[in-house]
């Protein structure tokens, strides 16, 4: 019989589809321009150059991203390592399908639970619902240290105090309401426990070439330590991961 898989799902499938046939529609511009022969000609060809830079760029790099995304990504141990609490109790807000909080659960290996918390949305994710995740833990044989259920950052759906680690990757800059979601984030998290914060660097060289012209969606290192600090938090430490930066800081 066939070892059943997780499935983590596309992350934004119907995006890269999008960009995919626009950039394509891009390089038959260009074609076209190439069969012409009046004044129009460089015209046409530069905009479909143009339009095929802007979204083939993008699109190739979310499907780089969907091909070599793997649990490792998210190197669960440097999460853990932060930790002094032998059991500890740990939240992913924006679980999506399950990819960070369950490799987080399956390094927990002196006992722990992992809760997860998403609106499940699957504009942002192929297959996102809380049956994937809860399927998915229980291929990964976790399901006995996760909780997932339905919530969002600016109404966590668990108790003040609670938490002795909250993890969010990739998911606070889609907030315009900042200070709304650390607020609830800080409301979870048990005196001097730890917030670790994961987002794309517009700057990076590594960003850039995944994201083209859209890393401009995305912040600077500078932009989220001032928004940490701003919002109470403490102690921050921030590690550099090549396209992204990863910030660990205290309540």
């Amino acid at each position: 019989m066939k070892e059943e898989k997780p499935n983590y799902g596309l992350y934004h499938k119907n995006l890269m589809i999008y960009l995919s046939i626009l950039g394509i529609l891009g390089i038959i511009i260009c074609i076209f321009g190439f069969f012409m022969n009046n004044i129009l000609k460089f015209i046409v060809i530069i905009v479909g150059v143009t339009i095929a830079i802007i979204f083939l760029w993008p699109a190739l790099g979310l499907i780089t991203v969907n091909l070599t995304v793997n649990n490792d990504r998210y190197q669960a141990y440097q999460i853990i390592e932060n930790l002094r609490n032998n059991e500890p109790k740990l939240l992913d807000v924006g679980c999506g399908t399950g990819r960070a909080a369950i490799s987080i659960a399956k390094n927990l290996k002196n006992g722990g639970i992992v809760c997860g918390i998403d609106i499940f949305n699957e504009h942002i994710i192929s297959n996102n619902s809380i049956h994937t995740i809860q399927k998915n833990a229980k291929i990964e044989n976790v399901d006995n240290k996760t909780e997932f259920k339905y919530g969002s950052a600016l109404d966590i759906p668990y108790n003040n105090n609670e938490f002795d680690l909250v993890n969010t990757s990739f998911v606070l800059h889609e907030f315009s309401e900042k200070e709304n979601a650390l607020n609830e984030i800080k409301r979870v998290l048990k005196q001097n426990g730890i917030f670790c914060l994961t987002e794309f660097n517009r700057f990076s060289f590594q960003s850039i070439l995944i994201n083209g012209i859209f890393s401009l969606v995305f912040k600077d290192k500078k932009y989220w330590n001032n928004v940490l600090i701003n919002n109470g938090f403490k102690e921050i430490e921030m590690l550099n991961k090549g396209p992204f930066i990863r910030y660990f800081a205290k309540k």
